[in-house]
């Protein structure tokens, strides 16, 4: 296993030499903070030389990547499609100037990587993307035979709507963790009570992290998802950020009910800023943690 924050010097010359590395099977690649935004040019002479590994695990942490294009993409997608033994993605980029034709392409080559056990895909902030592109990037999931951990984010891609979310259904039972970040698009409630339906099959869920803030779920949706939460045996870690949602004293109670009866559960970190919580609701759900002690209780209301 590598894993590498690079800051732009002497950055081809590096991965020249990891490159030779005949062993090299696990790479994480990550941009840091200070770094000079890198071309698409750049990047494809730093990916070439794994061109011909055979990798099992590649993690590319680029958060915002502002002059990837289509090309820089391609270049990658070409090199994944080589990669018949890889088995955990992470893919976490975005960039304004993307078109849907390259993230249909890198959806078309990862549905046939069915063996895959961890798939994380992470395209926030990349404007263009509408459910042409987004269904088939969600599409991937449910043809994974036995994945563990899934994590799908088109977070501030405001043209994404349920025909996008939808598509990551049904969700493999075999799943340990699962991460959805669908904060500021056009989802609904339509999205929440399928996913409801779809949790309680999740018996070996140990993390679950939804994102769904400044979305049209509306309090109905909550109420649905947190009865539905209470069906996973297996919790550990419950994240959720729901800011700006209509999240009622009616549905504190459920999570409250939750998190008092499951003892398993001992990592819990909640947004709910901007909701209708009155605050004798905030009251309640504060006191959680009297009650009985997590490892970490992180509310933000």
């Amino acid at each position: 296993y590598m894993g590498l924050t690079f800051t732009g010097e002497r950055i081809s010359e590096l991965f020249q030499k990891i490159g030779s590395l005949s062993f090299l099977r696990n790479l994480e690649l990550k941009l840091s903070p200070i770094t000079t935004p890198i071309s698409d040019v750049d990047f494809t002479k730093l990916i070439q030389p794994f061109a011909n590994k055979k990798m099992e695990s590649f993690s590319l942490l680029f958060n915002y990547w502002p002059l990837l294009t289509d090309i820089g993409l391609l270049s990658l997608v070409t090199i994944l499609s080589g990669w018949k033994s890889i088995k955990q993605l992470h893919l976490n980029f975005g960039s304004p100037n993307l078109t849907e034709r390259a993230l249909i392409r890198l959806a078309e080559v990862l549905s046939l990587g069915t063996r895959l056990s961890l798939l994380k895909l992470n395209h926030s902030m990349t404007s263009c993307i509408t459910d042409e592109a987004g269904t088939k990037l969600a599409s991937v999931f449910p043809g994974l035979s036995h994945p563990k951990q899934l994590g799908l984010s088109f977070a501030s891609c405001k043209q994404i709507t349920d025909q996008t979310l939808l598509r990551v259904l049904p969700l493999c039972p075999n799943l340990m963790k699962l991460r959805l970040d669908f904060s500021e698009t056009s989802i609904t409630d339509v999205s929440i009570f399928k996913i409801a339906e779809d949790l309680p099959r999740l018996l070996l869920l140990e993390s679950i992290k939804l994102m769904f803030s400044q979305t049209r779920v509306t309090k109905a949706g909550i109420f649905r998802l947190f009865i539905a939460l209470a069906s996973i045996t297996n919790l550990s870690k419950l994240q959720l950020q729901l800011a700006g949602l209509n999240v009622t004293d009616q549905a504190v109670d459920k999570l409250v009910a939750l998190l008092k009866v499951s003892m398993k559960i001992v990592d819990v970190r909640l947004n709910v800023k901007n909701s209708r919580i009155t605050k004798e609701g905030k009251k309640v759900l504060m006191q959680v943690n009297e009650v009985r002690k997590f490892v970490r209780f992180d509310v933000q209301v």
